[in-house]
């Protein structure tokens, strides 16, 4: 580094340039390189001034505007054995010392003694830093490369480097010089690739502050997030341009995003014919299949013959394109109109009996057989809810139908339709409205961002579907372990979590899971203890649960203070979390009553007693006053609590405790109570007051998990 830039920051610029990665693998990778970068930067002690991360189907990309040029230096000080050990009754260094001072770089003569808590000990000081930024880069690039992980992870060529597709060029900038390392057979350089077909020749450049202009040049938009506004802005003026407006989900915006690096728009069309099949076969063709944009009228319901394409690339033999784009979904169409046509030559429930050839998993039957525990569960749910006959008799049909679309050709070859040509069929087969929005609504949410079920029944149907499978599973030993999760149990608990909340079902998850046990024990397929696996599933449903209030935006120690009071009723324990995040912003006395609740919970968790309340066995003024104080109270608190305003209330009324709580204990204005009592009647007596408290307190929540 020349010596007048020596304290100048410089730009940072690192492409890992490869073979075409799916654009599942990006976002994810994008906030990998970010965290381990920024990481290593900072275990480094290399000043930057932020570090930006990109993504395109070709590329990883980090870039920082400015970098410090060298680590700061710092006095760091060691410490070594202890001066006894270190030193002998002379005052000579032992090997112990000798070794030590080695090991940290300086002479034994440098070493000093100081006092510590554990006594006198050796430490050794020394100035740590002052490296070059571009020594130190040179170290880190390939450590947080070789640490990124993927989906699916490649080898190529003899050695043992793994990596999401086959890296290709390295680009590694520090200003205007290389950082020099080698990674995966090859060496960093000042060079890289623009666009594949837009670009020729390679892209060298002199300063890491030039690289996006270069690449722009090159026809490569780098930056996802442009090219995700691009893509918008291009699908919505062509859509425009026919009077019309295009079907944008986030999720396909987001995968084409990283599918191009130059992204292009191409309105296209098809037969009229094609819009007699149902709008979701449509889309999903579209959507899901060619990840093309559906176009729909002005008022956003009715799908009109036109789609729009997005080409990586510029606009050159834009109407072969076209013809191209239009030829494959022609294809697609004529397929999905032949399945919906034979299909439909028979009515849904003939597919019922061809269930019995499709296997749910190995040694649980077949989805037919599934189909029969569904029907024994959805009724018991059915009556757990307080359901009228009439909504029973639509469960047990729907629960008969629920399955039946797995057999036809069109979810064969479309699987992300069931359900969804579930309800068609149904309709088409004249079965009543009811049962076949419950066959739809039952897989729903399909995923993050979709509707929850509208019907009560077909809400059950989704969760007795469900639970069957999560029971089944873990009697069986087939638990989610660290990421892996290939049968979806961890959706599955939590679509469960969310349709209770939903729906604000107070149905308590030991009752649905023993449902299931039962059913599934009657058809004889329980291999484990019903209790072991109630157990297990139950602190799997608290994770679920905990997640739950954490995406809404619960304090942490709120959240384990009501999962510890309970949560078999989960939309009881999302109410009560509610209730005391918005609490603890909002009521004054929230810290000072918690405080008293936590006195009573804490001498709690070290003495109970079995022995009933006697209020004749009190002796002291400041108990006599707690108890007749707790007796107004919980006179005036429900026994039964339902909502946010409900548990404020039983809160605000139970704080008012706090005074006579401080004067029982002693750390109010009174003297307080000897709780712990030599007489054991008093001991026993003052504790089950305590307890009646106590269980007030915990319909609420385990106050004593909260930091105040």
């Amino acid at each position: 580094m020349d010596g007048d830039r020596k304290d100048q920051w410089r730009a940072f610029v690192y492409e890992i340039g490869t073979e075409e990665m799916p654009a599942r693998f990006l976002m994810p990778a994008i906030e990998q390189f970010k965290a381990l970068l920024e990481e290593a930067l900072n275990e480094a002690m290399i000043e930057h001034a932020g570090i930006e991360c990109y993504a395109t189907p070709r590329r990883l990309v980090a870039f920082s505007q400015a970098m410090s040029p060298v680590q700061p230096e710092r006095e760091v000080k060691v410490r070594g054995p202890s001066a006894g050990v270190a030193f002998d009754e002379s005052g000579k260094p032992t090997k112990a010392a000798i070794g030590f001072a080695r090991s940290q770089g300086v002479s034994v003569d440098e070493l000093i003694i100081e006092e510590t808590e554990r006594g006198k000990f050796v430490f050794a000081v020394k100035r740590v830093g002052g490296r070059r930024t571009l020594d130190v880069l040179s170290e880190v690039l390939p450590d947080v490369t070789s640490q990124l992980s993927f989906p699916k992870m490649m080898r190529w060529g003899s050695g043992g480097f793994r990596f999401g597709r086959p890296i290709r060029w390295l680009l590694a900038l520090y200003g205007d010089d290389v950082i020099e390392f080698e990674l995966a057979g090859l060496k960093s350089d000042r060079i890289s690739r623009g666009h594949r077909t837009l670009c020729k020749g390679l892209v060298t450049l002199s300063r890491a502050e030039d690289y996006f202009d270069a690449m722009a040049k090159a026809n490569v938009i780098v930056k996802h997030d442009e090219r995700r506004v691009m893509i918008r802005e291009q699908v919505e003026s062509l859509a425009n341009s026919i009077g019309a407006k295009p079907l944008i989900r986030e999720e396909l915006l987001d995968e084409v995003t990283f599918m191009t690096e130059h992204p292009t728009s191409v309105i296209c069309s098809f037969d009229e014919r094609y819009l007699s099949l149902p709008k979701e076969v449509l889309e999903t063709v579209m959507i899901h299949h060619q990840r093309y944009f559906p176009v729909v009228d002005n008022g956003g319901k009715g799908l009109l013959p036109h789609f729009i394409a997005i080409r990586d690339g510029g606009t050159d033999w834009i109407d072969t394109v076209r013809e191209g784009y239009e030829k494959v979904l022609q294809a697609r169409f004529a397929d999905a109109e032949f399945f919906f046509r034979e299909d439909v030559k028979h009515p849904l429930e003939w597919y019922v009996e061809k269930l019995k050839g499709l296997l749910f998993q190995t040694g649980l039957g077949s989805m037919y057989e599934k189909v029969q525990r569904i029907k024994e569960l959805v009724l018991r749910y059915c009556e757990l809810a307080g359901l009228d006959e009439r909504q029973k008799e639509i469960a047990l049909r729907a629960a008969q139908l629920c399955k039946a679309d797995l057999a036809t050709q069109m979810v064969q070859e479309l699987t992300e339709l069931e359900g969804i040509i579930g309800y068609e069929y149904a309709i088409r087969s004249g079965e009543p409205p009811e049962v076949a929005m419950a066959i739809k609504e039952h897989y729903m949410p399909r995923h993050a961002n979709d509707d929850m079920p509208s019907t009560t029944v077909g809400a059950l149907l989704g969760i007795a579907d469900r639970m069957d499978t999560l029971c089944a599973c873990f009697d069986r030993g087939l638990i989610p372990t660290g990421s892996a999760d290939p049968i979806g149990l961890r959706r599955a608990a939590s679509t469960i979590v969310g349709v209770l909340c939903y729906k604000k079902l107070h149905m308590k998850l030991s009752s649905l899971i023993d449902c299931a046990l039962e059913v599934l024990k009657d058809a004889s397929l329980l291999r484990s203890p019903a209790d072991e696996t109630r157990i297990s599933l139950l602190s799997f449903f608290k994770g679920r649960v905990d997640t739950l209030l954490q995406e809404e935006g619960i304090d942490y120690d709120i959240r384990e203070a009501v999962l510890s009071a309970g949560f078999d009723d989960v939309f009881d324990a999302l109410v009560r979390a509610r209730t005391l995040h918005k609490l603890r912003r909002s009521y004054d006395g929230f810290n000072e009553a918690v405080r008293a609740f936590t006195r009573v919970l804490n001498i709690l968790s070290q003495h109970r007693t079995d022995v009933p309340f006697d209020p004749e066995l009190l002796v002291e003024e400041v108990e006599k006053r707690l108890y007749e104080e707790f007796v107004a109270v919980s006179n005036q608190i429900p026994e039964a609590l339902s909502n946010e305003e409900e548990y404020a209330d039983a809160f605000i009324k139970l704080s008012t405790l706090k005074g006579a709580i401080d004067d029982f204990f002693g750390t109010g204005a009174g003297t307080g109570v000897l709780v712990i009592h030599p007489d054991m009647k008093l001991r026993f007596n003052r504790l089950s007051l305590l307890q009646m408290i106590e269980s007030k307190l915990l319909r609420i929540a385990d106050f004593s998990k909260l930091s105040i």
